[in-house]
C-alpha cells in the first residue's frame, strides 16, 4: 500500500500545509500547519463550515480523520497569523530570485467576478495583492493565477474551471529561468516566462490590528476577492522549491 497524501506531501517538505481538518470554523479558529514551521491560520471575521475532505478516499469523522473548509458569504477570511511567519527556513526564504511552489484542492459551489482567492490578498481592503502569488476565479469559472497581473495564466492559457468538480491544482515558479508553471489534476496544463516576486514574500506581510485584520501590507490565506467565497478548500501546501513534475503527479495519484 503506497503512502497516504499527507504523507506523500511531508516527503516533499513544505513549509506550510493546512490539512484543514479543524472540527470547528468559528471566528477565532487556529488552522494548524501540519509542516512543523507553526505557520498557524486563523479564521477572521465570519465563520466557515468545517466539512468533509474532498480528497477521494479522506472522510471527515472517519479513519483516517480528514477534513476541509468550506464559505458561502461575502466576508469569511482565513490568513495566516503573520506573528508567525518569521520562521527561520520557510517562507521567509521565497524571495525574486528563489523558486516556490503552491498546492491546493478546490471544489467551487458557484462564480463571480473576483471570487474564491487563494494567495496574498488585503484581507482589510477586500483586495488583491499581486505581486507575489494569487489564484483566483471570475465569472463563468474564469480561473486566472499567477504572480503579476501582467503575465498569470489567464483563461485563455488554462481554461475555466465547472461548478461541483474536484482540482487538484499546483503552480510552480522556476527562479532561475523565471517561467511559472501550472497543473490540475496532476497534468501540466501551461507554462511561460513570468516575472518574478515583487519581494521577498515576508515583505508583502502586514500586522495583524486589535481585531485580526491586516494593516501595512496583506496576509497569505484565503480571502472573498469583492464577490464573496463559495468553494471548498483543503490541504493547502507551500513549497520553498520548485516540485517537479512527477511528483506532483505522485501527489495528486495518492
Amino acid at each position: 500500500m503506497g503512502l497516504s497524501y499527507k504523507d506523500t506531501v511531508l516527503a516533499d517538505g513544505p513549509v506550510l500545509f493546512w490539512r484543514l481538518d479543524e472540527a470547528a470554523g468559528t471566528v477565532g479558529t487556529q488552522i494548524a500547519d501540519s509542516s512543523g514551521n507553526n505557520l498557524t491560520g486563523t479564521i477572521r471575521f465570519a465563520a466557515i463550515t468545517a466539512t468533509s475532505s474532498i480528497l477521494f478516499g479522506e472522510y471527515y469523522g472517519a479513519s483516517p480523520v480528514s477534513g476541509a473548509m468550506f464559505a458561502n458569504s461575502a466576508t469569511p477570511r482565513l490568513h495566516m497569523t503573520s506573528s508567525n511567519f518569521g520562521v527561520s527556513g520557510s517562507l521567509t526564504d521565497i524571495s525574486p530570485s528563489s523558486s516556490f511552489t503552491v498546492e491546493w484542492w478546490e471544489k467551487a459551489l458557484s462564480f463571480s467576478n473576483f471570487n474564491n482567492n487563494l494567495g496574498f490578498g488585503n484581507f482589510n481592503a477586500n483586495g488583491d495583492a499581486w505581486g507575489w502569488f494569487l489564484a483566483h476565479h471570475g465569472a463563468n469559472g474564469d480561473t486566472y493565477v499567477g504572480i503579476h497581473v501582467g503575465d498569470r495564466f489567464s483563461p485563455a492559457d488554462i481554461g475555466a474551471a465547472r461548478v461541483g468538480a474536484t482540482y487538484h491544482c499546483v503552480f510552480t515558479y522556476d527562479g532561475v529561468s523565471q517561467v511559472g508553471a501550472y497543473y490540475r489534476n496532476g497534468v501540466k496544463v501551461a507554462e511561460k516566462p513570468m516575472l518574478p516576486p515583487a519581494s521577498n514574500w515576508s515583505t508583502a506581510f502586514g500586522s495583524p490590528d486589535g481585531v485580526g485584520s491586516i494593516t501595512n501590507g496583506s496576509a497569505f490565506g484565503f480571502g472573498d476577492g469583492s464577490n464573496g467565497w463559495n468553494a471548498t478548500y483543503d490541504n493547502v501546501a507551500v513549497y520553498n522549491k520548485l516540485l517537479s513534475a512527477s511528483r506532483i503527479a505522485s501527489h495528486f495519484l495518492s
